[in-house]
């Protein structure tokens, strides 16, 4: 009869390590989607398309702070 109750402690023990670890993967697995799903969107945004004579043409955003010395150089 004791042996019953140790097969089923020890089944306990196996079910609820199984299910931290399954949580834990869960948990990791989302917060690198959410994370590569960030650098995506702000990738992204760095990027416009303008139509030009019906040609889609690619340009890419900067920083007011690039562009200083070039706007120097035309003043």
């Amino acid at each position: 009869m004791f042996k019953k109750t140790k097969n089923i402690d020890t089944a306990f023990r196996h079910v609820r390590l199984f299910s931290i670890a399954f949580l834990a993967g869960c948990i990791i697995i989302s917060a690198m989607i959410a994370y590569k799903s960030y650098q995506l969107t702000e990738q992204s945004q760095q990027k416009i398309f303008i139509l030009a004579n019906g040609k889609a043409l690619e340009a890419y955003a900067a920083d007011r702070k690039d562009n200083i010395p070039v706007e120097a150089r035309i003043m």
